[in-house]
């Protein structure tokens, strides 16, 4: 089964309260039975399946293009299966998050098994709940309950954000402003303060804990990063030049938050580009996100940042980040693992050598030292761009 439509209800909108829509997705078509089955128990009569990840997503995508002026994405909730027919379950919710206009969606991941590691790439990749099959239905019906209330205010967020935008194309700069902010600070609690507790819950394998916390995390930076440009947009035709800069700033670091490492990439050249400094913003936040221990994002930063300034080697600013951390030598170690999952070996290889490969053995007599990390002339590489970054910020 490709494709089966399920359609006992018309269409509806989360936010006209007059109903729920569900798609399910699975290379299971007893999964997908065994799913639709439970999404009528709770109430969803208008159910869409695929077996196929890729036609799953073009359909939401022609959906979603269809329903844009109602702020609707032709569904309320994702049920994805660990296993497509074409891909996995992480890859498919991948895509959607970076689709401007399916990444407000509440996915909820099913699996067989859950591990530490799966876990963590389903918190990674912006999930809002994870299920365990066989699941019960009181446990089913939960996380379709905390779909409802995320799909509701992620309906008025993009109310909000499409008054801003509004406003601004007609130059009402301070109802645009307003619109903005509103997004900010209609969240609750702030991002960071989701992540750690959501790291907590993970320290502590309360799985379903922590994927509620990082999944309000994940939302709110993308939130966030839409926002922050539409209010740097507003700084820059009012005529502010440092809300404008200082709003780029925010908003290039949101976007990484959410690995979205193209969009940080464009919002970090026009900040380089409209304030004339040399230094790299990317490079400095990637090492910021080393200092937090977040290593698969800073490695992304890293690799898009170094984009930004070719003159600057991958491996001295990752070698300069990794200082400042307990244990420099496995921070790197995991950069480099992380860079080869998103870039393949021959981005990573060359950056492990430089980083990790022992000293060449000595066959003289001359005295030397065991110590084969750091390198001395990786340290010397540091220490000189460090004071060449010092001296320009000096002069």
């Amino acid at each position: 089964m490709n494709e089966s439509t399920a359609r006992t209800a018309p269409a509806f909108s989360a936010s006209s309260g007059n109903g729920f829509a569900a798609l399910a997705v699975s290379a299971s078509t007893g999964v997908l039975s065994l799913d639709k089955a439970s999404l009528r128990s709770c109430g969803i009569r208008t159910v869409h399946t695929f077996s196929s990840g890729v036609q799953a997503a073009q359909w939401l995508d022609t959906e979603s293009t269809r329903h844009s002026q109602t702020h609707w994405a032709g569904v309320d909730v994702i049920l994805c299966d660990d296993t497509l027919q074409d891909m996995s379950g992480l890859e498919f919710n991948a895509i959607l998050s970076r689709h401007p206009l399916l990444q407000r969606i509440p996915v909820i991941l099913l699996s067989a098994s859950a591990t530490r590691t799966s876990v963590a790439r389903a918190l990674q990749s912006g999930c809002c709940g994870m299920l365990l099959r066989p699941y019960t239905m009181e446990r089913f019906a939960a996380q379709m309950q905390r779909a409802r209330t995320i799909m509701r205010r992620n309906t008025a967020a993009a109310l909000l954000m499409h008054t801003g935008e509004q406003t601004l194309d007609k130059k009402q700069f301070d109802e645009a402003l307003a619109a903005f902010t509103s997004v900010l600070t209609a969240r609750g609690e702030p991002d960071d303060e989701y992540f750690a507790r959501g790291m907590e819950y993970l320290s502590e394998q309360r799985y379903d804990a922590a994927l509620k916390a990082f999944g309000h995390a994940a939302r709110i930076n993308m939130l966030h990063a839409e926002a922050l440009n539409g209010m740097a947009r507003c700084w820059k035709a009012k005529g502010n030049t440092d809300n404008y800069l200082r709003c780029l700033k925010l908003a290039g670091e949101a976007h990484l938050r959410c690995e979205r490492f193209r969009e940080a990439r464009t919002v970090f050249a026009e900040l380089m580009q409209v304030s004339g400094t040399e230094a790299n913003p990317m490079l400095q936040s990637a090492a910021a996100l080393v200092r937090e221990g977040r290593l698969s994002v800073a490695a992304g930063a890293f690799l898009h940042g170094s984009l930004l300034s070719p003159e600057i080697p991958l491996h001295e600013s990752v070698a300069r980040a990794c200082q400042f951390t307990s244990c420099p030598q496995s921070a790197m170690e995991q950069i480099c693992c992380a860079i080869e999952t998103i870039a393949g070996p021959s981005r990573a290889e060359p950056l492990r050598k430089r980083l990790l490969a022992p000293a060449p053995q000595r066959h003289d007599s001359a005295p030397r030292s065991e110590s084969h990390f750091p390198r001395l002339e990786e340290i010397v590489a540091v220490a000189r761009h460090t004071i060449r970054l010092y001296r320009q910020s000096a002069a």
